[in-house]
């Protein structure tokens, strides 16, 4: 199997920091690198892993915890990586928090989208609102699961589909990497596996694409470009997030299998 793949990061229109951090194959990007930094890798041997973190906290706070994150990764990946990618945000979060109470800070943490291609199937792992998305058969459809509050109020009845979007502002984190109530609190990672077929381009990204792009535009842009190398498809998201005028940092890795 060979796959594609290209990551992105953008501190953005608006921010004068990024907090957000990428993960491709073992790269990620350092600490107090401010620069727009795009990292490709077209490769055959698996496991192929990525991932995108967007720091919660504010500043250095949240700069640190999405690389502590993405080092995390880094030194657990290899073969077998994706029979533990659970463990592996979880020790990520437990890394944060106690870096977190080290540092006396108050809130200090990172979302976590994580996917990881060995065998022939995908596996996802996620806490927060960054997405992962399999775009396959000209449809996209999201395989990671929100923790909002907004999705909670949805899991569990409290509006249906039809109130969805006259309650977008309802984001509010429910669970990331690093969350702390009390002093206290472990989250569940959301997971889920998927078999890959041919053709596939998955789309992982943070809240400052999706925040402004509906999932129909994603689509949309997709179906027209599929057959661009990854690092074009991911320019085009890039910029369509910063022309929709984004306020946030604004990450994705677009990866294509062969």
């Amino acid at each position: 199997m060979l796959v594609e793949a290209c990551g992105g990061t953008t501190k953005g229109l608006l921010r004068d920091h990024n907090e957000d951090n990428i993960y491709v194959d073992g790269a990620f990007v350092p600490m107090d690198f401010e620069e727009d930094i795009v990292i490709r890798s077209t490769r055959k041997e698996a496991p192929f892993s990525y991932a995108v973190f967007d720091g919660v906290g504010g500043g250095a706070q949240g700069e640190q915890a999405s690389m502590m994150a993405a080092q995390v990764l880094a030194e657990n990946d290899g073969t077998g990586v994706s029979g533990r990618i659970r463990d592996i945000v979880l020790e990520a979060h437990e890394k944060i928090a106690k870096a977190a109470e080290r540092q006396k800070f108050h809130e200090m943490g990172t979302t976590v989208a994580a996917l990881i291609l060995e065998g022939d199937t995908a596996f996802v792992s996620n806490l927060g609102d960054s997405r992962v998305y399999l775009f396959r058969d000209d449809k996209l459809s999201q395989i990671s699961h929100d923790h909002t509050k907004l999705q909670y109020m949805i899991d569990y009845g409290l509006i249906n589909e039809a109130e969805y979007e006259g309650r977008r502002g309802d984001h509010a984190l429910t669970q990331y990497a690093g969350i702390t109530v009390e002093g206290n609190m472990v989250p569940s990672p959301y997971t889920k596996a998927v078999d890959i077929c041919a053709d596939d381009v998955f789309i992982l990204c943070s809240d400052g694409m999706t925040s402004v792009l509906e999932d129909q535009a994603l689509e949309l842009l997709l179906q027209e470009k599929k057959k661009d190398p990854a690092e074009q498809i991911l320019m085009q998201l890039i910029n369509s997030a910063l022309t929709s005028k984004s306020n946030d940092n604004v990450s994705a890795i677009v990866v294509k299998v062969k």
